[in-house]
């Protein structure tokens, strides 16, 4: 025996059918040609004394917009970094270094560098303004061929702090302390490994390559350890990974290996 709450309507007659048929029609979305439209049946359904049908809402799909189209957050970091220039006064000759470690292009409109002064620049090269995948890139306050211009950059020559932002996400930092008697004019900072952190003193190094033959650093090329591009871009056709290992690995009797062309590292560069 069927309780009487949980009893069905009686449908008597053919017109309370061709309702009910239309009120499953509207919950399903469906509407056949010549039909009641969706603010008739209400009425035409309190006409044949059916219940009212439950209202039916669709999660419709959103239009694709630029964010959602959007990349993820790239994996890019400063490698190198010349503070106190010698050749040039300060503010000309400063320059970092990034290296895109990601597998994808990224938009240089989308990245920004915050200065010690506390300003946020943004990156221009209007040649070339993507960042490829594996590029080792030079930034500076004037224009210059492959450059990137990062206009009213100047880095102080003691003590600063830049970090690299893309979008809303920070990517890396630089930190330095040059005690004047420790660290000479010209002389560029080189990171040890992308895998430090580059807010500790530790993670740097001062340059030992000679450019215009009285300044060290190595603007445009990276000198890092086998293991620490293995899962990068870099990975793909260097010399870790395409030589003998086993000799890239091997320590000579002056504590340096054969990986690449740069002491006891690898070494990669250009665009």
């Amino acid at each position: 025996m069927m309780l009487p709450c949980c009893r069905s309507p009686r449908i008597t007659t053919g017109w309370q059918l061709g309702m009910w048929l239309l009120l499953v029609l509207a919950a399903l979305g469906c509407h056949p040609p010549g039909s009641l439209g969706a603010q008739a049946l209400p009425a035409a359904a309190a006409r044949a004394g059916l219940p009212p049908a439950l209202p039916t809402y669709a999660a419709l799909p959103r239009a694709v917009t630029a964010a959602d189209m959007a990349q993820s957050v790239p994996r890019i970091v400063i490698s190198e970094v010349l503070a106190d220039p010698l050749l040039h006064e300060e503010g000309v000759g400063d320059y970092l270094e990034i290296v895109q470690l990601s597998d994808q292009a990224v938009r240089l409109a989308d990245l920004a560098l915050l200065l010690p002064s506390g300003r946020r620049v943004l990156l221009e090269r209007p040649a070339a303004p993507w960042l490829r995948a594996g590029e080792v890139a030079v930034l500076r306050s004037g224009s210059g061929p492959g450059r990137i211009l990062v206009r009213g950059m100047r880095l102080p020559n003691l003590a600063g702090r830049v970090e690299l932002w893309w979008r809303d996400h920070r990517l890396d930092v630089a930190q330095w302390l040059h005690k004047p008697r420790r660290w000479k004019a010209g002389v560029a900072m080189e990171r040890r490994d992308p895998r430090l952190d580059g807010a500790l003193l530790t993670t740097w190094r001062p340059a030992t390559h000679q450019v215009d033959q009285l300044e060290r650093g190595t603007p445009g090329w990276v000198q890092w350890p086998c293991a620490a591009v293995m899962g990068t871009v870099l990975a793909s056709g260097s010399p870790c990974t395409t030589g003998d290992r086993a000799r890239a690995d091997a320590k000579t009797t002056k504590g340096r290996n054969h990986c690449g062309s740069g002491p006891a590292v690898g070494r990669w560069g250009g665009t």
